[in-house]
């Protein structure tokens, strides 16, 4: 639920930045895979609190780590706490 007032809060500084005269066509919002907000959720919320006035687009950052016992970096589209080569003892 705190999707709502993040959308809340994205809508607002998205309308001060929108020059007067203008119609705020898009919105575009990063998350990362971590924050636990859900993309889905969000696109609930902006559609109530504007309704038809403007799209959102929410990009979900995947989880960017190094291990710190091999050094290799990775991207994980999803949450993971344990690096595949370390973990599997190569």
């Amino acid at each position: 639920m705190h999707e709502a007032s993040i959308v809340s809060g994205v809508l607002h500084t998205a309308m001060q930045a929108t020059p007067a005269g203008t119609v705020l066509r898009r919105v575009w919002v990063r998350i990362g895979v971590l924050t636990g907000v859900s993309a889905d959720a969000m696109h609930f919320y902006f559609d109530a609190l504007q309704p038809g006035q403007a799209e959102l687009e929410v990009v979900v950052e995947p989880l960017r780590a190094a291990c710190l016992d091999c050094g290799k970096r990775w991207v994980f589209p999803e949450p993971t706490w344990s690096c595949p080569i370390a973990a599997s003892g190569l």
